[in-house]
């Protein structure tokens, strides 16, 4: 698998934009499949046609779980840039419904507030029908692993 990760980033950093769109229902979900601030590393991500700021479709991502060696799904709202120097960076997942993610939306929603932090309230994406996918890359990203929807984040341990 180490071996093939740096082959599927320069994959999906060439992409050549020709996006299409795959229904939810396309997706298994099991949305206890990856646990909230679980170490993953990033195998695939779809990108977009745009910045989704209309929160129209999300973002696919195939990722493993450190832990586990379990492949999952991720369906995001938010665009996270991979690239080479991805494979050396710590992410971890944040379920929309777990702490990590509400705790992370209430600090960004007003970070120079003196008061306790109010836990942001889980997003509504029960809308959103449609994941972005680049048909170029249907090898890998189409597939029956389990899917979760949340937030990839990047774990920053500290100055190097």
């Amino acid at each position: 698998m180490k071996k093939l990760l740096p082959i599927l980033i320069l994959l999906v950093m060439s992409c050549n934009g020709s996006y299409k769109f795959w229904d939810i229902s396309d997706f298994r979900m099991q949305p206890n499949a990856l646990e909230d601030g679980a170490p993953i590393q990033i195998i695939y991500a779809s990108r977009g046609p745009d910045y989704n700021e209309n929160e129209e479709y999300f973002y696919h991502f195939v990722v493993s779980n450190k832990l586990t060696g379990d492949t999952i799904n991720i369906l995001s709202l938010e665009n996270i840039f991979v690239d080479e120097s991805s494979r050396n960076k710590n992410y971890i997942f944040a379920s929309f419904d777990g702490e990590l993610h509400r705790t992370y939306d209430a600090i960004m929603q007003n970070p120079n507030s003196p008061e306790p932090i109010q836990k942001a309230d889980t997003p509504d994406y029960s809308h959103i029908k449609k994941v972005a996918r680049d048909p170029k890359y249907d090898a890998i990203a189409k597939n029956n692993h389990p899917t979760v929807i949340g937030s990839i984040m990047e774990f920053i341990t500290g100055p190097k």
